[in-house]
């Protein structure tokens, strides 16, 4: 008892260590499963690592049975980096955990051990403790879904599917080598088909969103409809399924399909009012619907059921498109501007929402000037309001004061890949300085590889620098990626300037069903002096 309370004062008093000690040796006296884990706590406070993996170990020692102990032995050698000696703790950790609790300690082992330096190491300890379990069908698939997030980490892609097949193999019904599965889809197209073939083997509704929020992001929308479209047949309560296939349809140019799963939804969500938040979103859908159908009065049926909370501002900002429509522009802005704010995160939302309905509108300048306002007020650089100042400017005829922004933001940010793609479209479309344009395209290329629009910026400057069967390959890639009104315009113009005037009408009647309103569509047929 002594020793103890003269441990705790030396703690008190400034003198870690001699507490440490003292308290440490009162443990091993005593065989006091606290009074080790006080001493681990006591080295772990004065940052003395190895005075705290010795203590840990000495319980472990003393209670080899002890999971409390092992844990401590174990997170104490990760955090060193002491990454072989933390391979038996590993096992041991998972010997001793009850049998129930062992596949779900399995899954939380990547997150243990994410902060390895040393990802390969950590990936064969990995593997050298789950190896008794590698083969058993009950929780094989867990171990083998371990393994290939350790073989994720260190970047061994083609390991990570191969662990998720052979965990997918031992128990079919197992979801967690798909999310794995999942998981490296969104970089290599060997998962992407492996997936695709095998998700039927499950019914879980959450891995099936998964797999289309995925195949949303890649762009391959066609495959995440299918995938939703299975679901709900399957399932037509699947409220989520519905409310996500709405949103794909819509993407899809699809608006008949996106209003029936958007309504569908809606009437499977009548008596939840914890979903308002995802039914507003689902009426703003279908109010955008009407509006793009030219159906004012329905679109403002659904306006009238969002309420005042999340979403205010978006159904406001529709109200106001179908009151410019009507003639009354000048009331339409009224509406977004006069809309009470308490916060100047609001105010900003406000701002950005009557710029928005200034450009729907084309009143460029009164954009312009609003942005200018908004800028002027922020003390701290913006890069994203900036990059909205520069676009206005470049509407409003200030090139000069574009370039200067755009640049700005590059030498703030020099990721923010969106000023590179804007600064060289202006350039290419501009027809000067088209090797630095295409440089700053290519730059911006580097940080979205797959953006389609900056694709047919890349494609738009090589048909300015005269290179045309290189233009056209590149703007049909784009357009593949990405069916877009203003893409089939420039993609259009080149196969009309190869001569292809054939293909470049089927080009552009696409476009226009695409988007009939869009303004470098419709300049470039007047440019050029087509009626497709």
């Amino acid at each position: 008892m002594f020793e103890i309370l003269l441990g705790e004062m030396q703690v008190l008093q400034g003198d870690p260590g001699a507490g440490y000690s003292l308290l440490l040796d009162a443990a091993r006296k005593s065989s006091d499963e606290a009074l080790y884990d006080r001493a681990v706590d006591v080295a772990l406070r004065a940052r003395a690592g190895d005075a705290a993996l010795r203590a840990a170990a000495a319980w472990r020692q003393a209670f080899p049975q002890s999971r409390k102990a092992n844990q401590r032995v174990l997170q104490i050698q990760v955090a060193l980096q002491r990454l072989r000696d933390a391979q038996y703790s590993l096992s041991q950790e998972l010997r001793l955990a009850p049998e129930e609790d062992r596949g779900a300690l399995m899954l939380s082992i990547p997150g243990l051990l994410n902060r390895a330096a040393d990802k390969k190491l950590a990936t064969q300890v990995t593997e050298q403790a789950l190896t008794e379990w590698l083969n058993d069908p009950k929780l094989g698939p867990q171990a083998w879904t371990a393994v290939g997030q350790m073989r994720l980490q260190s970047q061994d892609l083609e390991g990570a599917l191969q662990a998720a097949q052979q965990g997918l193999s031992l128990n079919p019904q197992r979801t967690e080598p798909l999310w794995l599965g999942i998981e490296l889809a969104r970089t290599q197209t060997q998962a992407q088909t492996w997936v695709s073939q095998n998700l039927a083997l499950s019914d879980d509704p959450a891995l099936h969103q998964g797999w289309a929020r995925v195949m949303i992001e890649l762009g391959q929308l066609e495959q995440a409809e299918r995938t939703m479209t299975v679901r709900v047949q399957k399932n037509p309560k699947a409220t989520s399924a519905w409310f996500v296939l709405g949103a794909i349809r819509q993407e899809l140019k699809n608006p008949k399909g996106a209003s029936e799963a958007w309504q569908r939804f809606l009437k499977e969500t009548e008596a939840h009012p914890e979903r308002k938040r995802e039914r507003e979103q689902a009426l703003l859908g279908l109010a955008q619907l009407s509006l793009d159908d030219k159906q004012d009065d329905q679109a403002t049926h659904w306006l009238s059921q969002v309420g005042d909370g999340d979403n205010a501002m978006r159904a406001l900002s529709l109200r106001a498109t179908i009151l410019g429509r009507q003639g009354k522009v000048t009331e339409g802005r009224q509406l977004i501007a006069t809309r009470p704010v308490r916060t100047v995160k609001q105010e900003q939302e406000r701002t950005m929402a009557e710029v928005q309905y200034l450009r729907q509108f084309k009143q460029w300048q009164a954009a312009y000037d609003l942005l200018s306002v908004l800028v002027a007020k922020i003390d701290d650089d913006n890069d994203d309001l900036d990059y909205e100042l520069a676009m206005a400017a470049e509407k409003v005829g200030k090139v000069q004061e574009m370039e200067t922004l755009l640049r700005g933001i590059i030498e703030r940010n020099p990721k923010y890949h969106h000023a590179y793609n804007a600064l060289g479209f202006s350039l290419a479309d501009r027809n000067v300085r088209l090797d630095e344009a295409k440089q700053l395209i290519i730059k911006s290329l580097e940080f979205a590889p797959d953006d389609p629009y900056i694709t047919d910026s890349l494609g738009w400057v090589e048909f300015r620098l005269g290179r045309l069967p290189e233009a056209e390959a590149i703007l049909r890639r784009a357009f593949e990626a990405k069916p877009d009104a203003e893409i089939a315009a420039h993609w259009g113009e080149v196969l009309w300037t190869l001569g292809q005037k054939n293909r470049a009408l089927e080009v552009w009647r696409h476009g226009l069903k695409l988007g009939a309103d869009n303004e470098t569509l419709q300049d470039t047929l007047k440019r050029l002096g087509v009626k497709p």
